[in-house]
């Protein structure tokens, strides 16, 4: 068996509307695909009997990985997080660390930490990296990439 590739990473959200806003204000992400979920399948898929669920898949257009967000209408669940940097997390890699770090700042987003550099990074490896909770709690790594010499 070989894996074709990584499709998506879902994150749960206590408010659908708000975490879209956010991920595409934050990532400048857009929306692929928005529905709400009911009967048959999402009950055969989960084994919840009567589970309906928001889920929305945002991409950046190049239909490669997409982040998956959740949210349970029924039963409606508490959304609850470890509180280590390093638990399930979404990292992604940006061009600009340090100008998206303001933006959380100014944005007033729970920042773990400041950006580190990597003195030794090769391309395409990370060069700078810092972490970030979203809107929900749930964590982001922050990349930049290495420059290409």
């Amino acid at each position: 068996m070989t894996v074709e590739w990584m499709n998506h990473t879902g994150l749960p959200v206590a408010n659908m509307e708000k975490a879209l806003s956010f991920y595409k204000e934050f990532f400048g992400l857009s929306v692929d695909r928005d529905s709400v979920l009911e009967g048959e399948f999402i009950e055969e898929m989960t084994g919840v009997p009567g589970i309906k669920v928001h889920i929305a898949y945002l991409g950046n257009g190049d239909d490669r990985h997409s982040v998956e967000l959740v949210e349970w209408l029924n039963p409606q669940v508490k959304i609850e997080h470890r509180d280590l940097i390093g638990s399930p997390h979404l990292g992604i890699f940006v061009e600009d660390v340090e100008s998206l770090y303001q933006k959380a700042l100014d944005m007033g987003l729970k920042v773990a930490t400041t950006p580190a550099t990597i003195k030794d990074a090769v391309h395409p490896a990370a060069k700078k990296v810092w972490v970030v909770q979203d809107i929900d709690g749930n964590w982001l790594e922050i990349m930049e990439r290495a420059p290409q010499e």
